[in-house]
């Protein structure tokens, strides 16, 4: 309520958690007509997270951030990151044409613009505690449009997984989606 955010659609049962959320009077009301977020849980290891921006101005950048505690390694339209004996994977589904930008480490950990922003002098914790989210993926269109889309599957996994479940953008009935198989299932989610 303080930032201005609402969930508009909440729903849970065996196999999922569903959520939506209008984020856009989060923004400035100048730049920004419409930041909605649905976010998919799948039990217990997959996420779908579906955002629609749409902009004041096509030239606003639009940005989907990750971040992750180590250095992420990007293959493509996936990225992952081990940390401990986990591992994360995400795959980009949507936009299809866009940009993947790597940030981090030693002195950019919380690089904005054209310098880092370290921690205040005397925090309790060291600038290079991997929980502070020490790198992050920075996914923008390359081209731009006023509205635009970002759809992502995230596959939480222990650091022993190799390959990333097999993913694809599915269009059904004017509904954008991904589906992927996994434990034997496919699923679709749209």
């Amino acid at each position: 309520k303080i930032l201005g955010s609402k969930v508009i659609a909440f729903e849970t049962g065996d196999l999922f958690s569903y959520a939506a959320g209008d984020a856009t009077d989060s923004y400035n009301s100048e730049k920004c007509e419409l930041a909605l977020r649905q976010f998919v849980f799948i039990n217990p290891d997959f996420f779908v997270i579906f955002d629609r921006i749409i902009s004041k101005k096509p030239e606003y950048r639009k940005t989907w951030v990750m971040h992750t505690a180590t250095e992420p390694i990007v293959d493509n339209n996936i990225f992952y990151a081990v940390q401990n004996n986990g591992k994360i994977f995400v795959k980009t589904i949507l936009p299809e044409n866009c940009n993947f930008t790597k940030i981090g480490g030693q002195g950019k950990q919380f690089w904005n613009g054209d310098r880092n922003f370290p921690m205040p002098a005397g925090y309790s914790y060291p600038d290079t505690l991997q929980t502070l989210g020490q790198w992050r993926v920075e996914i923008s269109p390359k081209d731009t449009d006023k509205e635009c889309v970002f759809l992502h599957l995230i596959q939480a996994c222990g650091s022993e997984t190799n390959v990333m479940a097999e993913a694809k953008r599915i269009d059904k009935k004017g509904l954008t989606g991904v589906s992927f198989k996994y434990g034997g299932k496919e699923w679709e989610v749209l």
